[in-house]
């Protein structure tokens, strides 16, 4: 992980990747790295073929508003990657912004 990064169980099966000062175009290619990495992994006992994936909602951090707030909105892009199939990743756009406007 990128210096700085802190990692941390949210609940259940999900957990957070803070990444500090990396831009959006950095952290996509990481979390797909990471998720190929993830689907890659073996696990001992389980038959050859068993493969975990993983789904990820990414978020660039909002210093304007809060904690809550910024993880809501990585959570909504969580589930928009489970939303369209799992095992993937997902950017949350805020609304009103550019990237959203574009989208429509």
């Amino acid at each position: 992980a990128p210096p700085g990064a802190v990692v941390g169980r949210l609940g259940g099966e999900e957990f957070g990747l803070l990444l500090p000062r990396m831009s959006v175009e950095a952290v996509v290619p990481f979390a797909e790295n990471l998720r190929l990495a993830i689907a890659a992994l073996a696990v001992p006992g389980l038959p050859k073929d068993f493969r975990t994936t993983a789904s990820f909602g990414v978020a660039l951090w909002d210093p304007e508003t809060t904690l809550a707030h910024n993880l809501q909105r990585a959570d909504a892009a969580l589930y928009e990657a489970k939303k369209a199939g799992r095992n993937r990743v997902k950017v949350h756009v805020p609304e009103g912004s550019a990237a959203s406007a574009a989208a429509q």
